[in-house]
């Protein structure tokens, strides 16, 4: 059922953001199993253009991060899979999502997204609190980004 969702998401935006983090968090569920069956590796081999090899998630997310560099929720989406696949990576990808504020076509939604994934990853509060004032200095006046 989940392979079936991914496809059909694929059919529609092969490139959308969501996409690629539950590609990579459907493959990672698969490869915790202890075994696979063979029709299911069957399946899986069948579709390997969309879901990346059990070995491979690294340089896919890089590869995606490089291709979307410009787009906030690619970014964002890129970190997120980085931060999944290495928690240690939290320092850079709290840089990153900062400094992914600055690209010209970010939008207010998109910071937005960037603030709470800072809070999925339970972010020190100086970290929010770098983030919310750059977002503050691009929109002034907008109250999600409002000093607490």
């Amino acid at each position: 059922m989940a392979l079936k969702t991914l496809l059909a998401s694929h059919s529609i935006d092969a490139e959308n953001p969501t996409l690629h983090w539950q590609l990579i968090r459907f493959r990672q569920t698969l490869n915790s199993l202890p075994t696979l069956d063979p029709k299911v590796a069957a399946v899986l081999k069948a579709n390997s253009s969309i879901v990346p090899a059990s070995d491979d998630f690294t340089s896919f997310n890089d590869n995606f991060l490089s291709k979307h560099s410009s787009s906030a929720s690619h970014v964002q989406s890129a970190l997120r899979v980085r931060h999944l696949l290495n928690p240690a990576s939290k320092a850079q990808n709290e840089k990153d999502l900062l400094k992914a504020l600055e690209l010209p076509r970010i939008k207010m939604d998109q910071a937005e997204a960037g603030l709470k994934l800072l809070r999925e990853w339970k972010s020190e509060a100086s970290v929010k609190d770098r983030y919310l004032e750059a977002a503050r200095s691009k929109w002034p006046r907008a109250t999600v980004f409002a000093k607490s």
